[in-house]
């Protein structure tokens, strides 16, 4: 059993906020007097501070635009995997000659002797070397792979195909990115480019590492749905083909009522169930580990006009709610069993637009 994440935050408000880098505006009570509230990153850098991942650079600065070594970055995982107070000696041997016995040495060495860094040659690390959007990523690609329970996938985002610098990800860091990119813990500098060769800002770590923290609580969850759309732009009458999953977590097999099972949901448009009377419950054997799956042709819900979208999903369904014994003459009732729990999951936010 690989290890569990460490638990940062007791409360997340995770579907929201990973659907885009803009941010709601909060009141600080970080100590940093370079971090506006209405600031896109503000939100990451009070979480970050609060849960002890990163501080600031001195002087009540967090210098969001500053960049981060690379041996920095083996720090602020280690914090995000053990807690900022944990001890950080570690005695085993690395490969690197330029570690020696500087502060950093005990987090390079954690992490080279788990697979989340192998360095830029046999024998060099270049701790103090600024860390690119693409080495980041493999770092926390490599530390979720080898150290949560996160699963790889070789699926890619609606937006992958958007970037038109991707030829310029290097071979070792495309899955990495792909993957990152895909759960949205890494999206792009701008809508068409993902800049992998460019420099890691504090800001922009702040929020991979809110992200990475988020997601990994959500799919760490009992029942996990997950949404993906093959294009996210199309002409007015077209079908969006929105794939849906809902995977069991939970470590049990368990007889559910499926009630309103992956129903799609856009703010400010009718949704069509509404005007008919609910469906009946269906029951099934959901297995531990295993997932129920479905198309949405999302046209066949919305007659959707010219214009952005945004895109939700939910799955409705109840655990000990049991089937009639003879359910030709037992009628299945309206009402939901009092012993029966009530099971709500919602998928993140996808942006679609109609041409």
């Amino acid at each position: 059993m690989k290890k569990k994440l460490h638990k940062v935050i007791s409360v997340l408000l995770i579907l929201a906020l990973l659907a885009g880098l803009t941010m709601p505006a909060m009141a600080a009570d970080h100590p940093f007097n370079d971090v506006p509230d209405d600031q896109w990153y503000a939100g990451a850098v009070q979480f970050v501070y609060e849960n002890n991942i990163m501080g600031g650079v001195g002087n009540n600065q967090f210098n969001p635009q500053g960049s981060l070594t690379r041996a920095a970055v083996t720090a602020l995982l280690f914090r995000v995997h053990y807690g900022r107070t944990a001890n950080a000696q570690d005695d085993r041997d690395n490969n690197f000659n330029d570690v020696g016995n500087a502060w950093y040495a005990p987090y390079v060495t954690w992490a080279f002797n788990n697979d989340i860094v192998f360095g830029t040659s046999a024998t060099t690390f270049d701790p103090n070397g600024n860390i690119t959007r693409q080495e980041f990523a493999v770092m926390v690609y490599r530390y979720a792979m080898n150290m949560t329970d996160l699963q790889d996938s070789t699926a890619a985002s609606a937006q992958w195909s958007q970037f038109t610098d991707r030829g310029q990800i290097a071979t070792w860091a495309h899955s990495a990115l792909r993957w990152m990119n895909y759960h949205g813990i890494v999206t792009g500098s701008t809508a068409t480019t993902i800049n992998p060769t460019g420099t890691a800002t504090r800001a922009e770590a702040a929020v991979i590492m809110m992200r990475f923290v988020r997601e990994n609580e959500r799919l760490s969850a009992p029942f996990v749905l997950t949404i993906s759309v093959e294009e996210t732009s199309l002409p007015q009458g077209e079908n969006f083909r929105v794939h849906v999953e809902l995977r069991n977590n939970s470590g049990e097999d368990h007889e559910i009522a499926r009630y309103s099972l992956f129903y799609p949901h856009i703010p400010g448009e009718s949704w069509i169930f509404a005007r008919i009377p609910p469906p009946w419950p269906t029951f099934q054997l959901f297995e531990s580990g295993s997932t129920i799956s479905t198309i949405i042709y999302l046209n066949s819900f919305y007659d959707l006009s010219p214009g952005v979208y945004h895109l939700n999903v939910g799955a409705m369904f109840y655990l000990g709610w049991e089937q009639p014994a003879d359910p030709e003459n037992e009628p299945i009732p309206w009402e939901v069993p009092d012993n029966a729990q009530r099971i709500v999951v919602r998928s993140n936010i996808v942006e679609l637009t109609v041409q």
